[in-house]
């Protein structure tokens, strides 16, 4: 279940009142009204609101997926990331940096179109550590108050502070607006 203070931001964030920025440690991708759909690719297996958190091999989800929200505004620009806060050694709001686009026009998120987004980090696919248990791949969708052209180089990966680096953004990203996640083991 997602704390009631995400559900506020959710809300401000999908009425156009003012921009609201993510305050707590992200657990779940799950629950969100407006969700992701997420395709792997070549297999095409399907994750959104329906089976989200389903356990899936990791060998399936290498390559970059396919990405869509049908709820992105025309008008709009996203940001996107992936995080998997079960990487060990990781202290709670730290999170193993999976992929980060930006500059995500709405109607390319609509259909999963990201070539003309701005891609941060690279996505690199699941690979939990042996004995570690069922890893959560948590996909985010953050509405742009501005475009972001806030870098984040590849060597943040590990013990990503997402918290903090939303907090240095020159622009807000508000939200999470939307959200899906699978998970997967060693």
């Amino acid at each position: 279940m997602l704390p009631h203070l995400v559900l506020s931001l959710i809300l401000l964030a999908g009425t156009g009142e003012a921009c609201q920025v993510l305050t707590e440690p992200v657990e779940s991708g799950c629950g969100y009204d407006a969700t992701m759909k997420l395709t792997s690719r070549p297999n095409d297996l399907v994750v959104q609101k329906e089976n989200c958190s389903k356990e899936f091999v990791k060998t399936e989800w290498q390559q970059v997926p396919l990405l869509q929200m049908e709820s992105a505004k025309e008008d709009k620009t996203y940001t996107v990331i992936c995080i998997d806060p079960d990487a060990p050694n990781h202290e709670k709001g730290e999170y193993y940096l999976h992929w980060l686009v930006s500059n995500v026009n709405g109607n390319d998120l609509r259909t999963g179109d990201l070539a003309k987004a701005k891609t941060i980090t690279s996505y690199k696919g699941p690979g939990p550590v042996i004995n570690t248990g069922l890893h959560r791949y948590i996909f985010l969708a953050f509405e742009e108050e501005k475009l972001n052209q806030n870098v984040v180089n590849d060597r943040e990966r590990r013990k990503f502070p997402l918290l903090q680096w939303m907090q240095s953004q020159t622009d807000k990203l508000c939200g999470p607006v939307a959200g899906v996640q699978f998970r997967s083991e060693y």
